[in-house]
């Protein structure tokens, strides 16, 4: 738990920075947030600062450094987690030297750095002191017997509780105010955070919660966000759960619940379990499945599945067996789609959830029922059309609400890859079911009908000639962000191969092979007595032709705005016009220098 009002530092010795620079392990610390893979000499995956389909995000262990070549996002350890956790640059360095065992020289804070604690440390702190105050009551003898005799008939044993800061909030309307009016804590703030609600009649306020057993949501660095409790009390009157409302430290679209604790075990079981319920969570944490999390009490969104994307493997769906976990499923599966998740879905059977179902059935039960979870895809035919009447009618209305889960699918060869898996499972020509997108607002243009394969830019080849000649110019040509010049997705799957390991040849299509072969083999550039600079002049002609489209882009853009009279979109777009083009000319008259 963060302590309240922790102890500030005005600064830093250099030294102790360096030396807690030195020591911290970046890929290690690095990776409890994004799923890394060693490529070459750097660690890479999904960038936790932008939506990305195709990993662009770079550790480099040897400068401790990372890089986006997608957003260009750069730092060492301290501005990851700064840029992260909304944290400032003390506190992270405190908790790094804590975790890689470094003394900090500390003095206490004085009231005028109290006063300028950030608004959210200050909010965090209100939490901790309202979770500790749930968890001493939760242990108290008679005060805490309800909610531990709850937690028992759910069988959730000491250590769990422990691992989710399990409480319970007293059965009055003022313990928890009167409690931070002794601390002399703002009710303000309390306020804020929901953790007060403001009196109907006259002056003060209550406890929001009550008579409920308290789960704290934990952040990965463990401070609290806020809380969801499930009441105790015996009447349909009363919501059986009640969350913390949205703030500036609660973004409940923005997180989930148990990851915590489920972080380390993502790669270790190389999978999420999904579950719908905080409860479902925690009993599955007790059974052994420490991989799982949950939405907070909504429908899965897309920044949810962006987190799970980066940090797990495969994304497995464990929901209700009833009507409405089903319907969950059919809505997520689009959504995990999308984003390119190797997505499962494990159907539980009728009337059970994953709680009831590991308690009845045991462990081994669950775990045979999620090894055989269905992908994504199939689990969506099969709900929107194997499950029917398989009429013509049955057919048409399965394919329009599979429509928009092909069309949000924004890699070209995945999306093609959806489309024939559907046509063979409904058994119908891979036309139709591009005909069945037409009308969906986020398909691209290009889809309603079949894909054409135009050959490559011989531009962009020729910067894989140079580099499979000249290999020791890759990691300059990945500083200077060639991945995003190449508009061949064929060519950008291509080059990422390479950064794993694989040869050009290896890594081309088999539609590619001849040309990839015919061009590489011949070794048109081993023998130049500059490459660098020949590979520089190809990047900065890439460049180049790119402002260029971009231009073009941009010229189509102000006429659009101006027919629909949006003047101000137009006077915009004009000034973005004359800025690209300003670029343009820049890079045509610097062709000895590098591609900026």
């Amino acid at each position: 738990m963060r302590p309240l009002m922790a102890s500030a530092v005005a600064m830093i010795p250099d030294e102790v920075v360096g030396e807690v620079r030195d020591r911290a392990d970046v890929v290690a610390l690095i990776g409890e947030h994004v799923q890394l893979k060693k490529a070459g000499i750097n660690h890479k995956g999904l960038c936790p600062f932008h939506q990305e389909k195709t990993p662009s995000f770079h550790v480099n262990p040897q400068r401790r450094t990372f890089y986006c070549f997608g957003c260009q996002k750069k730092g060492d350890v301290f501005s990851f987690l700064m840029e992260l956790q909304g944290k400032g640059f003390i506190e992270v360095v405190r908790e790094v030297a804590e975790r890689v065992g470094v003394a900090i020289p500390e003095r206490p804070a004085s009231p005028e750095e109290q006063a300028r604690r950030s608004e959210r440390s200050r909010l965090l702190d209100l939490n901790a002191v309202a979770a500790a105050f749930y968890r001493t009551t939760l242990a108290h003898d008679r005060a805490g017997a309800a909610g531990r005799d709850y937690l028992a008939r759910r069988g959730i044993g000491d250590e769990v509780a422990a691992t989710f800061q399990l409480g319970l909030a007293p059965d009055g309307w003022d313990g928890l105010a009167r409690h931070l009016e002794g601390r002399k804590l703002s009710p303000d703030m309390a306020l804020q955070i929901g953790l007060l609600a403001p009196r109907g009649s006259g002056r003060g306020s209550y406890d929001r919660f009550r008579n409920r057993v308290m789960c704290p949501v934990i952040l990965p660095a463990g401070e609290i966000a806020g809380f969801s409790g499930r009441s105790l009390a015996d009447d349909p009157e009363t919501p059986k759960y009640l969350n913390s409302p949205e703030s500036q430290i609660y973004k409940k679209s923005h997180l989930l619940f148990g990851l915590h604790a489920a972080r380390p075990a993502f790669a270790r079981k190389g999978r999420a379990l999904l579950v719908e319920g905080n409860f479902d969570v925690i009993a599955l944490h007790q059974a052994g499945f420490g991989e799982t999390v949950a939405p907070l009490g909504t429908a899965l969104t897309a920044d949810q599945v962006e987190i799970l994307h980066r940090l797990a493997p495969r994304v497995v769906l464990c929901l209700d067996g009833d009507k409405a976990g089903r319907a969950a499923a059919l809505r997520a599966v689009p959504l995990l789609t999308a984003a390119g998740v190797d997505a499962r879905v494990a159907l539980l059977p009728d009337g059970e959830d994953p709680d009831s179902f590991v308690r009845k059935q045991g462990a081994a039960a669950l775990e045979e029922l999620v090894s055989k979870a269905q992908p994504a895809v199939e689990y969506f035919l099969d709900q929107a059309w194997f499950k029917s009447d398989r009429s013509a009618d049955a057919r048409a209305a399965a394919l329009r609400e599979a429509g928009p889960m092909i069309a949000s699918i924004a890699d070209e060869v995945r999306r093609e890859m959806v489309i024939a898996q559907i046509a063979l499972g409904m058994q119908v020509d891979a036309r139709v079911v591009r005909m069945a997108m037409k009308g969906v607002a986020s398909a691209p243009a290009s889809i309603a009908a079949p894909v054409m394969q135009r050959p490559p830019s011989m531009l962009e080849l020729k910067v894989f000639e140079i580099l499979e000649d000249h290999p020791d110019l890759l990691a300059e040509a990945e500083e200077l962000g060639i991945r995003s010049l190449l508009t061949d997705a064929r060519l950008r799957d291509m080059y990422s191969r390479r950064l794993a390991g694989q040869s050009f040849l290896d890594a081309a299509p088999q539609e590619l092979k001849d040309l990839v072969a015919s061009r590489l083999l011949e070794a048109h550039y081993a023998q130049l007595e500059n490459p660098r600079r020949v590979l520089l002049e190809t990047i900065r002609i890439l460049k180049s032709e790119r402002l260029e489209r971009d231009l073009d882009q941009i010229k189509v853009a102000i006429k659009d705005a101006a027919r629909r009279g949006d003047s101000t979109l137009a006077r915009e777009l004009s000034i973005r016009q004359i800025e690209t083009r300003k670029l343009a000319e820049d890079l045509k008259r610097r062709p000895e220098e590098e591609p900026r």
